[in-house]
């Protein structure tokens, strides 16, 4: 879908290019879609529609304020003391924690 220079900001282009370009093309009726039956046409649909809402999330969480998926200095510095279990629980906790919030 990308092509020529990668530019800085690649999910931004990405969802540009989606919902001026792409979508507009294929959500038309006056495109033709061949030999294509209704069904496959709107299975496709739906998930472009799902993948275009994806990137958009994508876009959200990449936004300035989204410090969920940072570690501050001084947790750091509390896990720099701890032993190698207690690091790795508090890790998978983190984690956890993360994929909750997206």
């Amino acid at each position: 879908m990308l092509f020529g220079e990668v530019t800085p900001n690649p999910v931004r282009v990405l969802k540009f290019m989606i919902e001026y370009i792409y979508d507009p093309l294929i959500s038309s009726d006056k495109h033709d879609w061949g030999f294509t039956d209704p069904e496959s046409k709107k299975e496709f649909m739906s998930y472009t529609e799902k993948f275009k809402k994806e990137v958009s999330e994508a876009l959200k969480l990449m936004e300035p304020g989204q410090e969920h998926f940072k570690i501050k200095s001084d947790e750091l510095q509390r896990l720099q003391t701890m032993s190698e279990p207690e690091r790795i629980q508090r890790f998978e906790d983190k984690f956890d924690d993360w994929i909750k919030t997206i």
